[in-house]
């Protein structure tokens, strides 16, 4: 039947088996977002050496420092190993318009690829009607064969009882041999179509296999196609890039906490090698995308936009005409 070599042509498609992949590089992909909210541990380290120290012999504290007491000298060479662990507070939803953005786009992905598959139903009409086409036209063919066997015994009996000349009687067995030769045309065309067919479903078919016609269907003016919901999986995606504007000129707010150790420590005083820590809440706001390239990226998402619109309207007006 003809809704089974959908199926079947469905189910043989190689590209098919895209539809897990997108579904995997989607959850792994929500996955890495989502890690924006776990706190983020950083290391780094470093060693420097400057020209110039904070001096205590020339700041004067030597006149009201005892004699006896060595005032601390700090070192040229300094160095420090940091870890720190920042945590997210406030985003202003950055992280969970990425995770939207990663599922928008899967599911653009898996309506293309229904886009693809739906093609096939084209394919698979193509054989399945062209055998069915051919079954008619071999049925006419043998007709046409009765037909000029018919004639050419009774113009064998005319020819027989002298009533009629051999070359009408040759005319018609060169048209029987012609006849002859279209079923042969014909019959190869159709083992070639259900060789096509049966390597599109999968199946083994030949030339006893039974076509089902299928049943009339009446046309509705509801259309009901993939590529409608690809048109709106785009402008999904459009809407979440807009948002995602939006966020660029939200503060953000994190907490943070920073171990460290080196020379010198905070503690200037102190020129020896010592852990030091420090922590608290950082507060950061772009105002710049307020007045830069914010409102141009508006437009283009706009036109972006105004072109699946556009892309939409020319498929439905397509598809109106094939109805």
């Amino acid at each position: 039947a003809l809704d089974d070599c959908y199926t079947l042509a469905r189910q043989n498609y190689p590209v098919i088996k895209q539809r897990s992949l997108i579904q995997k590089t989607r959850d792994f992909s929500v996955a890495n977002a989502a890690k924006g909210y776990l706190p983020q541990l950083s290391v780094s380290g470093q060693a420097t050496y400057q020209n110039q120290t904070v001096d205590f012999s020339e700041t004067g504290l030597g006149a009201i420092v005892p004699p006896t007491v060595t005032l601390p000298k700090i070192s040229k060479d300094q160095y420090k190993i940091t870890g720190q662990i920042d945590q997210v507070i406030y985003d202003g939803g950055a992280i969970h318009y990425a995770q939207e953005a990663r599922r928008t786009d899967a599911d653009t992905q898996e309506q293309s690829l229904e886009v693809s598959l739906y093609a096939l139903r084209d394919r698979v009409n193509q054989l399945f009607f062209g055998v069915a086409l051919i079954d008619e036209q071999l049925k006419l063919a043998n007709l046409r064969k009765a037909d000029i066997q018919s004639g050419a015994d009774k113009m064998q009996g005319a020819l027989t009882n002298g009533t009629a000349f051999r070359s009408s009687l040759n005319e018609l067995k060169a048209e029987l041999i012609r006849a002859d030769q279209l079923a042969t045309e014909l019959k190869a065309a159709r083992r070639a179509y259900v060789t096509m067919l049966g390597a599109l479903i999968n199946q083994p078919l030949d030339d006893n296999t039974v076509f089902i016609k299928p049943q009339p269907v009446t046309l509705s003016s509801q259309i009901n196609r993939p590529e409608l919901s690809l048109y709106e999986s785009q402008k999904r995606i459009v809407d979440i890039q807009e948002k995602q504007l939006r966020v660029a000129y939200r503060p953000k707010v994190s907490a943070f906490f920073q171990e460290n150790y080196g020379r010198p420590t905070f503690n200037i005083l102190n020129n020896s090698f010592d852990f030091f820590w420090i922590g608290g809440v950082r507060f950061n706001w772009a105002l710049s995308s307020l007045y830069t390239s914010r409102k141009n990226d508006v437009q283009l998402l706009t036109i972006s936009r105004q072109s699946i619109d556009v892309q939409r309207e020319k498929f439905l007006f397509t598809t109106n005409l094939s109805l």
